[in-house]
């Protein structure tokens, strides 16, 4: 799942829940080389396709399952924005500040 934020920041953010086996994973060196590689070739596939003052300045993996047990999404799995900026949002500027395209959230 992907949410973007980030209405205070110059660039758009984009959040990235990762499935739970990719995050059993992300231990692996070549698996986390290549994760980073497949999401930076997203990012930029896709700030090509849409207006500049939208485009995503970085994508955060976070390490947190978003699932209707914590209230990250609804019975339809659908996101609460909220309850992602309320949980997330005092870490935006400073992801938004680092410089890097892909972060992962301690």
């Amino acid at each position: 799942q992907v949410c973007v934020t980030g209405a205070s920041l110059p660039s758009p953010i984009a959040l990235v829940n990762l499935s739970e086996r990719a995050v059993r994973q992300l231990d692996d060196e070549d698996f986390r080389r290549e994760l980073v590689e497949e999401l930076e070739t997203l990012r930029l596939s896709t700030n090509e396709a849409i207006d500049k003052h939208e485009r995503v300045s970085c994508l955060v993996v976070v390490p947190e399952a978003w699932g209707i047990d914590n209230n990250f999404t609804t019975p339809t799995l659908k996101i609460k924005r909220q309850q992602i900026d309320d949980y997330y949002g005092a870490n935006y500027q400073q992801w938004s500040e680092q410089g890097k395209s892909i972060i992962f959230a301690a």
